[in-house]
C-alpha cells in the first residue's frame, strides 16, 4: 500500500511541499505544526454494507487500512435466511484479512430479530424497550451467536441508534441502558474473540432519549444537537475505565444539517458549540484504546451525482489530528461510489499524509483521469464542481469555506474546457471505472449544473 501511495506521488507531485501543507482558507484550525500528531493515523477505515476483493483493491491503494462492515443479521429471517447470512460474513472476514485489511464489525443496539413471514424484515427493524429485561436478553443471544461466529474480526462496535434508539412511551430512556448494554457486549466478545477490540459508536445517540427521539420533529432545533453532544459525553465520560473505545461522530465539524442550524441560531461560528474538544478526547488516550473519527453523510452517501469536497474534508481531518484521535471511518455507498471515488480517495490521502492539500489531491486524481497534456484542464474543471456541489451550496452560513480559485468561472467554461479533456489511455486502481467512463460522469455532472 505505501509503495502505491509512493509512486503515484513520485509521479504526480509538481513541486516541494512545507512538512505540513498550506492551511485551507477559512479552516477552523490551522496547519499542524510540523511533529504535532502529523503521521498516518492508525486506522483509516470504510464502512461499508459488505466486503469483496474487487472494491478492496480500490479502498486498498487508496490507502485503507480496515473495513467496518454493519451487521444486518437482525433484518433476515431466522428461520430461513439468518444461517446463510452469518456464513458469508465470517467469509467477507476471511477475504478482506486475506486482502491485508483489519475487520471490523458494527453491531446494532436494541432491534428485535425478525422470524418472518418474509425472508426480510423492515429496513429500520422493530424496536424494543431497552428497559425491557427479557427483550434485552434475548438480543444478547442473538449477538453472541454472530461475535461466535465472526470471531476472527479485529473488533466489533455497537451502535446507539439510527436504526436502534427508542420511541415516545418507552421507558428504557438516556444514556444508562445504552452503556450498560455495552459493557455486556464486551463481555460476550473477551469470552468468544478475545483479541478483538470493542467501540462503542455514538451515531445518533439523541435517539436514546426520549425526548429528543422523534428527528423529524426536533432536528431544526439546537437544543437536539447539543443534546446529542452531551450524551456522546456522557458515554465517553462512561467508559473512561474500562477497555472500551469509541467511534465519535463529532458531527459540528462537518454535518451539513448541524452547521445549518447552528448558523441561524448563533451569532457567529466562533459560538458554534464544538463536540468533542481535545480535552474530550485526551483523558480517552491512554496509549491502548482506539477513540475514532466517525463522519456518516459526507464522503460518499450524499448522493447519486458527482459530487466533491476535498476542501471539507481536509478541514475535518486536520480538525480530528487536533483533538488527537488515532482513526477515521468514512462512509462509502454501495449506489453511489463511482460518483464519489475522488472523495474516497482524498480523505484517506488526508488521514495519510498531513502534508497533503486539496489543490494537490485533485491534481492528483486528475492525472489519473485524464492524459499528461491535458489533466491540468480537467484539474480545473474538478474546482469548478467541487465550487458548486452540495458542500458549498448548503446554507451553512459562517461554516463554509472560501471556494477554490479557477479560472473556470461558469459551467459554459467549464463544458468547453471539458471537451479539450483527453482520458488517460491507462486506467489505475484507484479509479471505479476506466477513465473514459469517468470524463463521461463528470461530462454529465456538468450538464446537471447547466440545467439546475
Amino acid at each position: 500500500m505505501k509503495k502505491v501511495l509512493c509512486a503515484l506521488l513520485a509521479l504526480l507531485c509538481t513541486g516541494q511541499l512545507t512538512a505540513c501543507g498550506p492551511a485551507v482558507p477559512g479552516s477552523s484550525v490551522p496547519s499542524q505544526p510540523e511533529g504535532t500528531n502529523d503521521g498516518p493515523l492508525d486506522t483509516v477505515a470504510l464502512y461499508a454494507w459488505w466486503y469483496d476483493s474487487a472494491k478492496g483493491a480500490f479502498w486498498k491503494a487508496c490507502g485503507y487500512n480496515a473495513v467496518q462492515l454493519i451487521d444486518l443479521g437482525w433484518n433476515y429471517n431466522a428461520d430461513t435466511l439468518l444461517d446463510g447470512y452469518i456464513e458469508d460474513v465470517a467469509a467477507q472476514i476471511d477475504r478482506a484479512h486475506a486482502d491485508g485489511f483489519k475487520v471490523y464489525i458494527l453491531l446494532m443496539n436494541n432491534i428485535e430479530q425478525y422470524r418472518g413471514p418474509a425472508d426480510r424484515g423492515p429496513d429500520m427493524g422493530d424496536l424494543y424497550d431497552p428497559a425491557d429485561e427479557a427483550k434485552t436478553a434475548e438480543r444478547l443471544g442473538w449477538l453472541e451467536r454472530n461475535i461466535k461466529a465472526w470471531n476472527k474480526a479485529d473488533g466489533f462496535s455497537l451502535m446507539a441508534a439510527d436504526p436502534g434508539g427508542v420511541t415516545e412511551g418507552m421507558t428504557g430512556s438516556g444514556t444508562g441502558y445504552y452503556v450498560e448494554m455495552a459493557k455486556k457486549i464486551r463481555e460476550l466478545v473477551r469470552r468468544h474473540a478475545p483479541q478483538a477490540s470493542f467501540h462503542v459508536n455514538t451515531w445518533a445517540i439523541a435517539w436514546c432519549d426520549t425526548a429528543f427521539c422523534d428527528y423529524a420533529a426536533v432536528y431544526d432545533q439546537p437544543a437536539y444537537w447539543n443534546r446529542m453532544d452531551e450524551m456522546a459525553n456522557e458515554v465517553a465520560r462512561a467508559i473512561a475505565d474500562t477497555d472500551i473505545g469509541i467511534e465519535l461522530t463529532a458531527q459540528d465539524y462537518y454535518q451539513r444539517v448541524t452547521l445549518s442550524v447552528f448558523s441561524r441560531h448563533y451569532e457567529s461560528k466562533d459560538r458554534f458549540p464544538l463536540y468533542p474538544k481535545a480535552q474530550d478526547v485526551a483523558f480517552l488516550l491512554d496509549g491502548s484504546r482506539h477513540v475514532w473519527a466517525w463522519p456518516y453523510y459526507f464522503v460518499d452517501t450524499i448522493s447519486t451525482q458527482v459530487e466533491i469536497g476535498t476542501r471539507y474534508l481536509y478541514q475535518y481531518v486536520n480538525d480530528m489530528r487536533a483533538l488527537g484521535v488515532n482513526g477515521l471511518v468514512a462512509d462509502w455507498s454501495e449506489t453511489g461510489y463511482h460518483y464519489h471515488a475522488l472523495n474516497t480517495y482524498a480523505i484517506a490521502r488526508f488521514c495519510r499524509d498531513a502534508a497533503a492539500t486539496p489543490e494537490q489531491v485533485i491534481e492528483e486524481y486528475a492525472a489519473l483521469i485524464a492524459d499528461g497534456a491535458t489533466y491540468k484542464k480537467l484539474a480545473e474543471v474538478l474546482k469548478f464542481i467541487e465550487n458548486n456541489s452540495v458542500y458549498q451550496t448548503y446554507p451553512i452560513g459562517e461554516a463554509l469555506l472560501e471556494p477554490f480559485e479557477t479560472s473556470v468561472v461558469n459551467v459554459t467554461v467549464a463544458a468547453n474546457l471539458m471537451k479539450k479533456v483527453v482520458p488517460n489511455p491507462q486506467s489505475s486502481p484507484l479509479l471505479t471505472r476506466s477513465p473514459a467512463e469517468v470524463c463521461a460522469l463528470i461530462t454529465e455532472r456538468l450538464e446537471q449544473l447547466k440545467n439546475a
